[in-house]
């Protein structure tokens, strides 16, 4: 490990832009579950109606989505490689509640055709695909090696190509980690 290898300071601007939105996140789902007047008060009525009548494993769903992308935003302030699989199980988790909730019975409201809750579910999405693509692939080193290793030390961050090694998943023996 070369202890001169800097982190890029993009790296801790993203990471840190990550964390705040992902804390936004849980905060609304914090807002929700626990029913605070004052945040309730601002939602329509039918969607207000709507988060009443929510089934249980929808709300199992949000919160695993909610918290572990922000579990997985902080491992990524950590550099520990384990914040991946948190950011994947973020998207499977918002994909499956995204979807339920513009198939359901909620898809006719008003509220969940409006264009400001399609561009936040975009954003949700863009924000979660950009951190599971944008930042650990291009961490793969030339060899097919993650570049965060268990203890958080980085070999290589950047924007470096993703090496044909780690796209034929050959064991790390082969690559040479």
């Amino acid at each position: 490990m070369n202890p001169f290898l800097k982190v890029p300071t993009r790296y801790w601007f993203l990471s840190c832009m990550g964390a705040l939105w992902f804390a936004m996140g849980a905060l609304d789902y914090v807002m929700i579950s626990y029913k605070i007047p004052a945040y309730m008060e601002t939602m329509p009525e039918d969607l207000r109606y709507w988060f009443d009548r929510r089934p249980v494993w929808f709300t199992g769903v949000w919160a695993i989505s909610v918290w572990s992308a922000l579990l997985g935003s902080f491992l990524l302030l950590l550099r520990r490689r384990q914040a991946l699989r948190l950011f994947v199980l973020a998207l499977v988790g918002f994909i499956i509640a995204a979807l339920w909730a513009y198939l359901s019975e909620a898809a006719n409201m008003a509220h969940m055709q409006s264009t400001i809750t399609h561009i936040f579910n975009g954003l949700i999405l863009f924000s979660l695909v950009y951190f599971i693509f944008y930042i650990f692939l291009p961490a793969i080193h030339s060899d097919g090696c993650f570049a965060l290793d268990g203890a958080g030390q980085s070999r290589v961050i950047g924007l470096i190509a993703i090496a044909p090694c780690a796209l034929a998943r050959r064991s790390s023996a082969v690559c040479g980690c």
